[in-house]
């Protein structure tokens, strides 16, 4: 199975600290190895790098996702 992984910190989170974006992204891999063999693929990014770029992480995520990178 293939799973992927988009974490993200909007600007409206400014109260959040980048470390609990790596911690729900380590949750989200921990979870998946529980369950068995998973490929991850992890796309991640804070707001300000994501905002109007059309080469962001999401970006990348939409694209490998029409490409049929999830497939198994």
């Amino acid at each position: 199975m293939i799973a992927a992984i988009y974490a993200r910190k909007s600007t409206s989170q400014s109260d959040v600290a980048d470390v609990e974006v790596i911690r729900s992204s380590d949750h989200a891999r921990q979870g998946l190895r529980r369950r068995g063999k998973w490929l991850v693929i992890e796309y991640s990014t804070t707001a300000s790098q994501d905002r109007g770029d059309p080469t962001g992480q999401r970006a990348r995520l939409l694209a490998d996702a029409t490409a049929g990178k999830f497939r198994s």
